[in-house]
């Protein structure tokens, strides 16, 4: 399985690596993030709810723009205002996930 996670967040990036089987790639910004998407087919993409310079949203569309049938999961906190983007692709966007609750079940 193929994973990509988007975040600047070192511990959860660090943990759920740790807690599972499978080895993930990692972009701290949007750029990277893209170009990763260009390269390769991941399976899951998990986006944080908290990127610096970019809106999640802004850049869930980017990554849309290059691969129509990305399957992204948002991870936010209970603090994120996080608006989902209103079009086609948006049906293919899982609901939000909380952090903390991403960190129990990776764990279980």
């Amino acid at each position: 399985m193929k994973i990509l996670m988007i975040s600047v967040d070192d511990s959860l990036v660090r943990y759920v690596s740790s807690s599972i089987e499978y080895s993930i790639n990692r972009a701290i910004d949007c750029v990277s993030a893209i170009s990763l998407v260009g390269q390769t087919d991941f399976d899951v993409i998990f986006v944080d709810g908290a990127l610096p310079y970019v809106s999640t949203t802004t850049l869930i569309e980017k990554l849309y723009k290059v691969k129509s049938d990305l399957k992204i999961i948002t991870l936010c906190t209970k603090y994120n205002n996080l608006t989902l983007p209103e079009d086609k692709n948006c049906d293919k966007l899982f609901k939000p996930v909380d952090k903390e609750l991403l960190v129990q079940m990776v764990a279980c």
